[in-house]
């Protein structure tokens, strides 16, 4: 918890200094999908939640800054305990708990059906997209899946201007990560982030951030 917290506060004075070099860096949609699937596990499903907390956290989560939005999928999406980007805005509180609240479930792992979910669920006026702000989408997965991502993440890419980042965990079968998937959603391998064993709050939680604030101010 102690590690938490210093890393929490690293973070905090990291992004305070961006505002004074970029002070529209936080202007975004950000919709995260987590892989709720067997091969993910459970204490894997529960270190994500935890990243998405800490995004909320770091980030100025208001109806003019940052919205986040926050899925789980396996064989489906979970539509009943879906966060959209309209919902619950500016108050960390209720989002965190929104996150929190989210249940594991098990089964396979569609990641191109997780996307299509993106393109025409989540990144939509009707549900708190907005025009004029960047869309960012984050994926959590071990990259294994029974259908396909690169056509439908190209449609994200292409028609709904999305930057597509990926973290790819290792699963609990111990087959490994199938990086190509990764690669192929975000194109761009510098979006790609590989999840270490135990907890994500350390360095990779920091490229993350940096990552998103390079592409977004440069």
């Amino acid at each position: 918890m102690k590690l938490f917290l210093v890393a929490l506060c690293f973070t905090f004075m990291f992004v305070a200094q961006v505002y004074g070099q970029c002070a529209n860096y936080d202007n975004m949609d950000l919709v995260v999908a987590v892989d709720s699937s067997k091969s993910m596990g459970k204490p894997n499903f529960v270190e994500a939640k935890r990243l998405v907390v800490r995004l909320i956290n770091s980030f100025n989560t208001s109806p003019t800054r940052t919205r986040v939005s926050m899925y789980k999928f396996s064989t489906f999406i979970d539509r009943r305990r879906e966060l959209y980007l309209n919902e619950k805005m500016g108050n960390k509180r209720l989002q965190r708990k929104e996150v929190w609240g989210m249940p594991y479930n098990g089964y396979g792992s569609y990641v191109g059906r997780a996307l299509s979910h993106a393109f025409r669920v989540s990144f939509t006026e009707r549900l708190g997209d907005r025009p004029g702000s960047r869309n960012v989408l984050l994926v959590i997965t071990d990259g294994r899946s029974y259908d396909g991502v690169k056509v439908i993440s190209k449609r994200l890419r292409n028609l709904k201007d999305v930057m597509i980042y990926a973290i790819g965990v290792v699963p609990v079968n111990e087959r490994g990560i199938l990086q190509r998937t990764l690669t192929d959603m975000t194109n761009d391998m510098d979006r790609v982030f590989l999840a270490p064993p135990g907890d994500w709050a350390g360095p990779m939680f920091e490229r993350l951030v940096a990552q998103f604030i390079s592409d977004f101010c440069n």
